[in-house]
């Protein structure tokens, strides 16, 4: 076949001319049906008007010879007409497209697949499968930004369906277009589909509290899909990979904070970022009230702190300023035996604290013996009771020691008694094995501890 503008010769499967460009004016072959069909009318129409020209009396055949009835003529006309109309409607229709189509794909003409794929697309534009069809013939051919671009167009034209996200969804898969992935799954209502491809989504990090301002220190918490990271900025600069990595709650104290935070899922598709304004302003913590107040006392006694609410006590023994490094309070101390100095101070959050208290003691006991002489004691009693071999500590069985050091001192009942815990030590290892002992201050008498529920103490022999 040719060109019939150029005259060059026409290449298989292509729609225009290599040599001019003009559009090819393919004439589409008829169907084997088609083609009988006509034959048969055709016959039965010329075999019509020789019967009607044998009826027409001898006398007027002359007058007729060689030229067809009026009635005939127009009878003929018509018929080619209804013909040509019937031809027309035929390969006009999405039967025939759809016959055509599916030969030129059966041929691997793919090229021409398309092509009669996009005409039914165009005789019925609310139908999917002409649009996924066609987009299938490009993908055949390499063509994949066709492809989608049809994908997307019948999207567009409100087809909606699994099949169209599901052909969109798979070609992006294939082609690592993770983030238009995405994108697609942001855009589609089916539930179903969504949590099928989850992995891929990339949502916006949720937090446990919102823009505002606030009177207490806030542990902000950031959410998100497990398998990815999450990032932010206090700064209200856009967070990437190399803003913070979150990786526990954000303590906020007073100021404000320009909060934005992104989660990256692990094919590096990122989400909107999560912006949040928060203002703290939160009242400082009131100094720690301690008990009982500084003096000089005669019986041992505990300190104990009334810690305020959301608030946490730290204190420091020797006259220095506490900070959040310092000895956390967690339940009454003993007051050392002879001179001691406490400085307590409260925080609310990691930053916001509050006035300190200062406590100073004399603690002055009636004793008979001194806490190191008790401590001898001890080790004889432990000796001789077998449960250590001398009094460097040795054990049976074990290539450690216990040794016994001095705690406080202990008011129990009208007596007063010096408290040793008991540390079992093996190398670089020194633990306290949570035995504890009493050895009385004026006669020596050595118990063992025991520390009640209700939190008293009770004594019983070694």
């Amino acid at each position: 076949m040719k060109c019939q503008k150029c005259g060059a010769a026409l290449v298989t499967g292509h729609l225009y001319c290599d040599v001019c460009g003009a559009e090819y004016q393919i004439v589409p072959d008829f169907e084997p049906e088609l083609e009988i069909s006509m034959a048969q009318t055709l016959r039965g129409v010329g075999k019509s008007l020789q019967q009607e020209i044998k009826d027409i009396p001898a006398q007027n055949r002359k007058k007729t010879a060689g030229a067809v009835p009026k009635w005939g003529l127009v009878f003929l006309l018509v018929f080619i007409l209804a013909a040509a109309i019937g031809i027309w409607s035929y390969v006009h229709s999405v039967r025939y497209m759809e016959k055509r189509a599916l030969k030129a794909r059966t041929q691997e003409e793919y090229l021409t697949a398309a092509d009669w794929y996009g005409k039914l697309k165009l005789k019925q534009p609310a139908e999917e499968k002409w649009y996924l069809e066609e987009a299938w013939m490009y993908l055949q051919q390499g063509k994949t930004e066709e492809a989608m671009a049809l994908g997307m167009q019948a999207l567009e034209s409100d087809m909606e369906t699994e099949a169209v996200y599901r052909f969109l969804l798979e070609l992006c898969l294939q082609q690592e277009e993770y983030q238009q992935v995405n994108d697609l799954l942001g855009l589609c209502r089916m539930e179903s589909l969504r949590q099928e491809y989850a992995d891929y989504l990339a949502p916006q990090p949720q937090a446990n509290y919102s823009s505002g301002c606030y009177d207490t220190i806030l542990e902000l918490t950031l959410s998100g899909p497990d398998q990815g990271n999450i990032y932010y900025s206090l700064d209200g600069s856009p967070p990437d990979t190399h803003g913070i990595p979150y990786r526990e709650p954000i303590v906020m104290g007073n100021g404000e904070y320009d909060l934005q935070a992104l989660y990256i899922n692990p094919y590096g598709v990122v989400s909107t970022a999560l912006q949040l304004a928060i203002e703290i302003e939160a009242a400082a913590p009131l100094a720690p009230m301690v008990e009982p107040e500084s003096g000089t006392y005669e019986q041992a006694g505990e300190i104990r702190v009334s810690i305020e609410e959301e608030t946490e006590v730290f204190y420091t023994t020797d006259g220095t300023m506490p900070n959040r490094d310092s000895i956390p309070y967690k339940e009454p101390v003993p007051m050392p035996l002879g001179e001691s100095h406490f400085t307590f101070i409260a925080y609310r959050g990691e930053e916001l604290s509050g006035e300190i208290t200062r406590r100073d003691y004399l603690l002055n006991i009636k004793t008979g013996i001194t806490p190191e002489e008790a401590g001898d004691l001890l080790v004889q009693k432990m000796i001789q009771k077998g449960h250590i071999l001398d009094k460097n500590g040795a054990l049976t069985g074990y290539y450690g020691v216990h040794r016994y050091f001095y705690a406080y001192p202990l008011l129990l009942g009208d007596k007063h008694y010096y408290v040793f815990a008991e540390h079992y030590l093996e190398n670089e290892i020194n633990q306290k094995t949570g035995q504890l002992y009493a050895v009385d201050v004026i006669e020596g008498n050595c118990r063992r501890l025991l520390k009640e529920e209700a939190g008293g103490y009770s004594l019983e022999e070694i």
